[in-house]
């Protein structure tokens, strides 16, 4: 077993950090309207919502390939680096008043990164489920 592998049985609480890291998983691919309220706007127009239907389709076509072509272990930890860049997208702005002007669009970024992210919701819920799974036949 590799490094990663033992490091992600270790248990917390009872239960093994790889079923943490999945149930977040699936708890934050919930929706990507989420981060669309963490930037301070309370709805989308239309085109918005479009946009990002259309980002949310791409990711899926993306990640349905890769969870059937490469290990799992690509699908399980490629949707965390969108997460992370979502929210430190987000978050940017307020670091400093130069980037008030560009909210907006850092906004929209974050909300296109994120909504990559949750593409992957069926990944997590699927691998959850799926993985131990042992047919009888």
């Amino acid at each position: 077993m590799s490094g990663l592998q033992i490091a992600m049985s270790r248990e917390i609480l009872g239960w093994p950090l790889y079923t943490v890291v999945i149930a977040l998983g699936q708890v934050l691919s919930a929706t990507s309207f989420q981060i669309t309220l963490l930037s301070g706007q309370g709805s989308q127009n239309n085109l918005q919502l479009y946009v990002l239907g259309g980002v949310f389709l791409a990711a899926s076509s993306v990640w349905y390939p890769l969870f059937r072509l490469k290990p799992s272990f690509w699908v399980l930890s490629a949707p965390w680096l969108f997460f992370g860049l979502g929210f430190f997208l987000i978050g940017l702005p307020s670091l400093t008043q130069s980037l008030h002007p560009a909210h907006k669009i850092l906004s929209s970024v974050a909300t296109w990164c994120y909504a990559i992210a949750s593409a992957a919701a069926f990944l997590f819920f699927g691998l959850n489920f799926g993985e131990e799974a042992v047919s009888i036949l």
